[in-house]
């Protein structure tokens, strides 16, 4: 059967996802229908469609490779009884798109070539090598009453035609006791046409050993219940085991025998229920927000950098951050996650000590000066649709599997059409699992849905995409002309708070997130002044004054005495206490503040004025510490702001580099050398080129419209 391209795109998304230069495997390039024409013919393209086939269609790979790579109708029929006709038969339509099988006129199902050798947990025959000794095979023949021939093939061929035959099956059930006919039904039950765990069936390891298939005629039968009860299997090559691997297993041969298909569950979870979904406003994703606020915090209290290595910020810096800012802790992660892939944030070392094996160094996240600058001039919207692509496309590496998730999950949001979602997350979780399995999983999706809410792609009621992310899905230079906000005017009122229009200007929405929390978005926005915010800000740089005029710019009206006082007396306390590094020194202005910190143990602090004290304790240790007692601490690295290591110095490091290969590469023609030195100078361009690293160029993600394109003739 001929699959088209597009056809087989939509049966194996993964692989779409790798034409197109997405996923884990994916890499830009040139003519994707080409590159998916040439990776369905390949082993990596028919075992990708194999790990993304779902529950129930990697069942059936497993019942067909157990009967020999194919099945007649009434073998699949007699094997799928359990199943529900509906799901075998699209289990089986989608399996022959992604060309893994291929049906008959007269209903036979055969594996694919590129596969048949290699289905995991196939059923497991006395004719595998090293599988069971001639000296056993014959002792389980005379246990059968059979007469064993003289070869190991002729002998394994005699116990299958016993097990087949009706009345020596009969003989054979009629000698096995309750238990061991009970036990063989767990074991065929948890095993399948593969193996299982002592575990599973309810036995313990150590039984295996003595219950293994008999090796010498004067074996005797074992003392302990349950080891006679597996050996009763054992012995008559019903069952096997491998005691080293601790397994146990039905016999290919001795299936017949058993009676009953592999497997006796093909459950998998409903199609989630699809519902209609009112559309709102298009308006900018508080993400961006969160993340220009986070950015402004760290710059006053650096995030202390994982000793693991990890590309991330620890959760106490997290939660003390999303405490700060007034922001939710998974918005917090998720933007710092995103900051560190796109390079706002670098690990910068402040201190180090001791040597060999007690050195010690210690580091925090700093924002790169260059890229930081860059991204300041971009404007809101541009932010987010470079953090939305970060997602997609993550630079730091997030794994295998929840990069595959990442995709699919989009991909299965991007099918429904515009106006319509999902009725619950967690139902979709689930079947998502059983449609994508074995790399599809339930818990990776409920992930990726966390995300893209915080992210706004996806609406936080219903489970669909929001109009910007579709939009940035579909085409993300289009997001711009989707959200009209123009309005550039707010009233600030006595109480502290500010009202604003649904459609206020989207920079002006990042300058008020950063001084306001915002306490009502439905209709007008309602934000109520924040006096740990407007510390914060004045601790990234801002004065009194930048917040008063910023504040008076956009309201008509006067700004209210109480607004102002508010300001003043949080721009008051910024700098009121200040830790220092490397010792940790602590510089107060309030010789009263110093009492309440060298009061605190755990601190160790000395005093050296009124206002000054020093320790060897961790300079995150103490501004946490510092925090919770309410002095709002301000660290300063290295005693003073030095300059942070930025994308320039890396961009010369590697130019640097890359001359002292070229030059170690002379007079060695076709050097290795050469080759380094090129790499490391396209390193050093692309790490310098600011515009390209903070651009979005082309797609996000595959989407159905893109393979509604796919020439599978032209192959363009």
């Amino acid at each position: 059967m001929t699959v088209d391209l597009a056809e087989y795109a939509r049966a194996v998304p993964l692989n779409a996802l790798t034409a197109y230069g997405f996923g884990p495997l994916g890499h830009p390039g040139a003519k994707p229908a080409a590159r998916l024409a040439s990776l369905r013919q390949t082993t990596q393209g028919a075992w990708a469609a194999v790990e993304t086939a779902g529950v129930i269609s990697r069942q059936l790979l497993r019942v067909l490779a157990a009967l020999g790579g194919s099945a007649s109708r009434q073998q699949l029929e007699f094997q799928t009884s359990a199943a529900a006709p509906g799901v075998l038969g699209d289990a089986l339509e989608r399996l022959a798109a992604a060309e893994l099988v291929d049906i008959g006129p007269d209903g036979r199902v055969e594996l694919a070539a590129v596969i048949r050798d290699g289905i995991p947990g196939a059923s497991i025959s006395m004719t595998d090598q090293n599988a069971i000794t001639s000296e056993a095979v014959a002792l389980i023949c005379r246990t059968l009453a059979v007469n064993p021939p003289g070869k190991k093939q002729e002998r394994i061929d005699a116990i299958a035609r016993a097990f087949a035959d009706a009345r020596a099956a009969e003989r054979i059930r009629r000698d096995l006791s309750a238990d061991a006919r009970a036990l063989l039904e767990r074991v065929a039950t948890a095993a399948g046409p593969g193996s299982t765990s002592p575990d599973a069936v309810g036995l313990t390891h150590y039984v295996l050993q003595s219950a293994a298939a008999p090796r010498y005629a004067f074996q005797r039968v074992p003392q302990r219940p349950e080891a006679a009860v597996l050996h009763e299997l054992t012995s008559r090559g019903i069952v096997g085991v491998a005691e080293w691997e601790q397994t146990l297993w039905v016999w290919r041969e001795a299936w017949p025998f058993v009676g009953r298909p592999f497997f006796t569950a093909w459950t998998s979870a409903p199609s989630p229920a699809v519902v209609a979904v009112t559309a709102v406003e298009a308006s900018l994703p508080g993400v961006v927000g969160a993340l220009d606020q986070a950015m402004r915090a760290w710059q006053a209290n650096p995030p202390v950098a994982l000793k693991n290595g990890d590309a991330r910020i620890g959760k106490g810096d997290i939660r003390s951050t999303a405490k700060a800012i007034g922001v939710d802790e998974a918005a917090v992660d998720l933007a710092s996650r995103l900051a560190i892939g796109v390079g706002l944030l670098l690990r910068n070392v402040v201190g180090r000590s001791g040597r060999g094996r007690n050195a010690r160094v210690d580091e925090v996240w700093l924002g790169d000066p260059t890229l930081v600058d860059g991204w300041r001039s971009l404007a809101p919207l541009e932010r987010w649709v470079r953090l939305v692509a970060e997602w997609c496309s993550p630079r730091v590496e997030c794994g295998t599997q929840l990069l595959v998730n990442r995709h699919l999950v989009l991909w299965e949001l991007g099918q429904l059409p515009e106006g319509h979602g999902y009725a619950d997350a967690t139902a979709f979780a689930s079947w998502f699992h059983d449609r994508y399995a074995s790399l599809g999983h339930q818990d990776a999706a409920l992930e990726c849905i966390g995300d893209l809410r915080t992210l706004g792609v996806v609406t936080c009621g219903r489970l669909a995409l929001s109009r910007l992310g579709r939009a940035v899905l579909d085409d993300p230079s289009s997001v711009a002309a989707l959200t009209g906000a123009e309005s550039a005017s707010v009233t600030v009122q006595a109480d502290l708070t500010v009202i604003a229009p649904p459609d206020l200007r989207h920079d002006l929405i990042v300058e008020l997130d950063a001084i306001a929390a915002l306490e009502n978005n439905s209709g007008a926005l309602t934000y109520r002044l924040d006096a740990a915010r407007l510390t914060r800000a004045v601790q990234a740089g801002r004065t009194p004054s930048d917040i008063v005029d910023f504040l008076g710019a956009i309201s008509p009206a006067r700004l209210p005495d109480a607004v102002v006082r508010l300001i003043h007396d949080a721009a008051a306390r910024a700098g009121s206490v200040r830790v220092i590094a490397a010792p940790t020194v602590v510089v107060v202005s309030d010789a009263v503040d110093l009492v309440t910190a060298c009061a605190i143990k755990a601190l160790k602090l000395t005093k050296l004025t009124d206002t000054v004290a020093v320790t060897d304790v961790p300079l995150a240790k103490v501004r946490t510490v510092l925090e919770r007692k309410g002095l709002a601490p301000e660290a300063v690295i290295g005693g003073g702001r030095h300059a942070a290591r930025s994308s320039v110095d890396e961009a010369v490091a590697a130019a640097q580099q890359a001359a002292a290969m070229r030059a170690a590469a002379r007079g060695r023609p076709g050097s290795v050398f050469e080759q380094h030195a090129r790499a490391l100078d396209e390193r050093a361009r692309s790490t310098a080129d600011v515009p390209a690293r903070l651009g979005v160029r082309g797609p996000v993600t595959v989407t159905a419209a893109m393979l509604d394109r796919l020439d599978a003739t032209g192959l363009s």
